[in-house]
């Protein structure tokens, strides 16, 4: 925050130096909180859409919820992030099943009289 307290938190403390004092560290907190939040969001973001894992949904939304100070609904950017990452693992599940479908045709097909 450099120092800087917002307007609107200064008028809420009536321009009390006391009370202004008193509203840094939840201010600090907060800012901290939506670092940590937009910080995730550009490492998600970073990432190609197949990468999107549960745990990258999981965290994203303890921190939206962090940053926003209340659970967040089905329309938040980690519910988003959450519909990517089940569609990976339901891809990657599709993927891993038609290679072991592939595997016992190949074993099938040794065994078989020539």
């Amino acid at each position: 925050m450099s120092g800087q307290i917002p307007k609107a938190a200064r008028e809420e403390a009536g321009n009390n130096p006391a009370t202004t004092e008193e509203l840094i560290p939840g201010l600090q907190d907060t800012s901290a909180r939506q670092r940590s939040y937009e910080d995730k969001v550009e490492e998600i973001l970073a990432k190609p859409l197949e990468m999107i894992t549960k745990d990258d949904a999981r965290e994203l939304q303890d921190l939206e919820n962090r940053a926003l100070g209340a659970p967040v609904g089905s329309d938040s950017l980690s519910a988003e992030v959450q519909s990517i990452a089940d569609r990976n693992e339901t891809i990657a599940r599709a993927e891993e099943s038609k290679i072991l479908d592939e595997d016992v045709v190949q074993e099938q097909s040794y065994f078989e009289p020539q």
